[in-house]
């Protein structure tokens, strides 16, 4: 009985990460686009996860660098200020980016599309945020 309910729950679990992740064919869908503009939704996609992706692996390194910082006991303020700008200016790249690509989207747009580009990007920011739309609370550290 253990076994199955454990086995549900996993199921669940599975369909609601399914559920979150996008499907650009909803978009399409949503929006009405002819052929011409999918096409051109699909060459943006590409170009924005390409860079995406690599302001994501630039993050990662900064982050281990940062991590071995700490393992190493740096307490030099000059590079300790160093790694967090450099973390800071990859994040607002990686926010510019998500930003400008969504720009590039409107902009295929006729303008009775774009009247409903508001209902999906509503739609894509629930799904990128947490589950249950908000974060849990958090436990006050001693």
């Amino acid at each position: 009985m253990a076994v199955n309910a454990v086995t549900l729950y996993l199921l669940f679990q599975k369909d609601a990460r399914r559920e979150r992740r996008f499907n650009p064919s909803q978009l399409f869908e949503k929006l009405q686009l002819d052929a011409k503009q999918e096409e051109q939704f699909e060459a943006l996609r590409k170009t924005h996860f390409q860079k995406r992706d690599s302001l994501r692996n630039e993050e990662m390194r900064l982050r281990k660098a940062m991590s071995a910082m700490i393992t190493n006991g740096v307490t030099d303020s000059i590079q300790i200020d160093s790694i967090t700008r450099q973390l800071a200016v990859n994040r607002r790249a990686f926010d510019l980016n998500f930003y400008n690509h969504f720009l590039q989207l409107r902009s295929v747009l006729r303008p009775e599309q774009q009247a409903h580009f508001g209902e999906v990007m509503e739609m894509i920011m629930r799904r990128m945020g947490p589950p249950g739309g908000g974060r849990p609370p958090q436990k006050p550290h001693p």
